[in-house]
């Protein structure tokens, strides 16, 4: 086969209408060149659930990709409207995967009841997604036999795992400048969210808080910060907050490292 045939086997054989529910920017970015990178579709953005809602209600689509938690109304609540509607105007069930930063698989019940038809574990890759696409529609062909929720790389650098950055970011050095930059436009008022919460003891508001950061750091790789958000979400969750505080304070300092290590990353020769 030559290489003009190669190529043309790999192409997905379909172009979506997607509609993309996510707040986080880093999480949009990355999402937005996996999809391109695939030639997956044209992409529309949605910012939270009620924007999700209103676009359903005026547009069409083929596949949404939503977020479950986020401000004003969350990826849950949108479903539920969506499905709704749905039902209200009889119109076709449209797939609705959730981007989750939640590890396990008994979360996948609460999705499903909610109207979703799947999820995928948050950093999204490329295989994944095409994989969770092709069941869901039939539509695109499988990459490959491909686990979903792979361990993470290993950890190459102090606060980063290098290996994986480069594969969340698609080797592209243009698209992790990006998402530094909106990692560090948006990261402090998160943690001055955690901060307000942890000495209001609003734990609501500390798991939400904690789970967005949670994820934002998933797609900088950076696993011991992860580990640091989801352990206040669990206290958070549990509703005991003893320790938080020296939790805040070994979070920041991560935070702040990975700014430092992902700006070292990027003055390195080693982006294709």
């Amino acid at each position: 086969m030559n290489n003009t045939d190669d190529k043309a086997c790999r192409q997905v054989p379909v172009y979506f209408r997607i509609l993309l529910v996510e707040d986080v920017l880093v999480n949009r970015l990355v999402a937005v060149k996996i999809i391109e990178s695939m030639n997956l579709g044209k992409v529309e953005i949605a910012r939270n659930g009620i924007e999700a809602v209103e676009m359903f209600n005026n547009e069409k689509f083929d596949l949404i990709l939503m977020d479950g938690e986020m401000p004003l109304m969350s990826g849950f609540e949108a479903s539920v409207r969506i499905r709704e509607l749905e039902k209200k105007h009889n119109l076709p069930r449209i797939p609705i995967i959730a981007l989750t930063a939640h590890a396990q698989k008994q979360d996948r019940e609460k999705f499903i009841n909610c109207g979703m038809d799947d999820y995928l574990i948050k950093p999204l890759n490329q295989d994944s997604l095409q994989r969770a696409v092709h069941t869901l529609t039939g539509k695109v062909r499988p990459a490959g036999v491909v686990e979903m929720e792979s361990e993470p790389g290993p950890v190459v650098g102090k606060t980063i795992a290098v290996d994986e950055l480069m594969e969340i970011m698609n080797q592209s050095k243009s698209l992790l400048s990006r998402c530094l930059e909106a990692f560090q436009a948006t990261y402090r008022p998160v943690l001055d969210k955690i901060r307000c919460s942890i000495e209001e003891k609003n734990c609501i508001e500390l798991k939400k808080s904690s789970h967005r950061l949670k994820g934002m750091l998933k797609y900088m790789a950076a696993p011991s910060a992860v580990k640091i958000a989801e352990a206040l979400e669990a206290m958070a969750q549990d509703q005991s907050l003893a320790g938080a505080e020296d939790l805040l304070l070994m979070l920041e300092k991560e935070c702040a490292a990975v700014l430092s290590e992902v700006q070292s990353i990027l003055n390195q020769d080693i982006f294709n």
